[in-house]
């Protein structure tokens, strides 16, 4: 997997610094491993996606560098995309192992980026079998769209939302809000509730 030496400035070039096109960890590990990529003359915004399999014990994030200072960090779980708008001199995969893949509690994450354009990223936990709605609404309280309704897994969930309504209209500037609703599906009088704010800029 070693890459011959990187292109003259001013050419595309992503790697990982350890200048391998593939990196591994071990099945089991205790400490937290970091795999720094590289990124080189690349016009913004960019696309990452990633395939996590659902049995993996290991938990991933992204981090985004800009002269050596954290600037962004994203969760990775299952198969989903992010767009990184700025420009970063590095990105960092991090992984560690967890104990187990179900939350103890209910979570609804702020999503990220935010404020955002033109898509966001929504997290959210489920400690049990749910049956899941995950609605977004205008500051007039009318629902603009509904990215989850159905029975979802225990487990780390997210969701990426492109500033569509339900007609497939791009939406505007402006503050929105995100509602989770969780009820129990063994047991229906168990339910959660959360809302939180989010800023589309164009």
């Amino acid at each position: 997997y070693e890459l011959p030496p990187a292109p003259p400035a001013g050419q595309l070039d992503v790697r990982f610094t350890s200048q391998r096109m593939v990196e591994t960890h071990p099945a089991e590990f205790k400490e937290m491993l970091s795999y720094p990529i590289q990124v080189k003359s690349v016009a913004y915004p960019i696309t990452i996606d990633w395939n996590i399999k659902k049995d993996c014990n290991t938990h991933y994030e992204l981090v985004y560098l800009m002269d050596g200072k954290e600037v962004g960090k994203r969760a990775m779980s299952g198969s989903n995309r992010i767009r990184v708008q700025q420009a970063v001199d590095q990105i960092i995969i991090r992984a560690r192992m967890i104990e187990s893949e179900i939350p103890s509690v209910f979570a609804l994450r702020q999503n990220y980026p935010n404020p955002f354009n033109p898509s966001t990223v929504i997290q959210y936990e489920l400690p049990m079998n749910a049956h899941v709605t995950l609605t977004i609404f205008n500051v007039a309280g009318q629902e603009v769209t509904r990215l989850i309704d159905g029975n979802q897994s225990a487990g780390y969930h997210s969701v990426s939302w492109d500033a569509r309504n339900l007609s497939e209209a791009q939406l505007g500037t402006g503050v929105y809000f995100y509602q989770l609703v969780a009820t129990d599906i063994n047991n229906p009088t168990e339910s959660y509730r959360q809302v939180r704010k989010m800023l589309l800029v164009k």
